[in-house]
């Protein structure tokens, strides 16, 4: 977004700064792990990778903006966040405005990567040599606030920016979830009665402090560009989280704001303990009945 936009100026003045809003938060993948000089290239690859997906976005909404007379380039708000970025979207009645944009970063990051042979980022989804990366993303949508931060530009603050967040880090490597809010909208309102059919849902899941949500992983439609596969940490942790509520060894090991897929196979190697005699006789019960629900279901 660039220069001043009409509707978000009547927004702040005319709306006390409070509307709808649909974020997309990306999340670029193992950017901390590259040296500071491949950084600045992931950074300017990802750039691109944004302004492509926003234009194929607004391409896609044509007759929306010309009917109601938004300007895309202007009234969408850009926020970086170091290693990723928060895209903002304040239009009223644009139901899946979120889901096609992210739908198309997935499709420019994996159109970028095709282009990349390296062994070092196939086996390990990074390297220094390249400039490519992968993504993961969550969406949110509620009332925001519309700001003008310190530097005079516009931005958003409230709960909705917040979940965006805590979504996306529940999310794998080309994963795109939707809080709950998020999901009823879309799902309501999108004229597709198999879009339903999409989403993975996920319940009760912890985020921090403590709070409880209902997650939604968008599965597509067998899109070469869309991980569909269910969130390794997220999957364990609905699968087992009640077992690790109950027995108090585990609080350590439920900490909400870490679904690294590290945190998981160590929290996997402690079940494998008790089960295997490591722990109480009570606890290794409660285990062995769990696991084979859960190779049941």
């Amino acid at each position: 977004m660039s220069g001043s936009s009409k509707l978000l100026e009547d927004i702040i003045t005319k709306q006390n700064r409070m509307t709808n809003l649909q974020i997309v938060f990306v999340d670029v993948e193992k950017y901390s792990k590259r040296r500071s000089s491949t950084q600045i290239g992931v950074v300017d690859s990802f750039t691109a990778v944004l302004r492509a997906a926003l234009l194929k976005t607004a391409k896609h909404f044509t007759s929306y903006s010309q009917d109601n007379g938004v300007n895309f380039a202007q009234d969408i708000i850009t926020l970086p966040t170091g290693d990723g970025a928060a895209v903002v979207f304040p239009f009223e009645g644009l139901y899946d405005a979120h889901l096609q944009f992210a739908q198309n970063v997935l499709e420019c990051v994996y159109e970028a990567n095709a282009a990349n042979t390296c062994p070092k980022f196939t086996e390990h989804g990074w390297c220094n040599c390249h400039n490519t990366f992968y993504v993961r993303i969550g969406i949110s949508e509620g009332k925001g606030i519309i700001y003008k931060d310190v530097n005079s530009g516009y931005n958003v603050a409230g709960v909705v920016m917040n979940l965006a967040a805590r979504v996306m880090a529940l999310a794998d490597r080309s994963q795109i979830l939707f809080s709950e809010d998020a999901y009823r909208q879309i799902v309501d309102m999108v004229d597709d009665p198999n879009l339903v059919d999409r989403f993975k849902e996920y319940a009760n899941v912890k985020i921090k402090h403590d709070l409880k949500i209902a997650a939604y992983h968008y599965v597509g439609q067998g899109e070469p560009y869309i991980n569909g596969l269910p969130p390794v940490g997220l999957d364990v942790l609905t699968r087992f989280g009640h077992i690790m509520d109950s027995i108090p060894a585990f609080g350590a090991l439920n900490a909400p704001d870490d679904r690294d897929p590290t945190k998981i196979l160590e929290l996997l190697e402690t079940l494998t303990g008790l089960l295997a005699g490591g722990g109480s006789s009570t606890q290794t019960t409660m285990l062995s009945r769990t696991v084979g629900d859960s190779s049941r279901s």
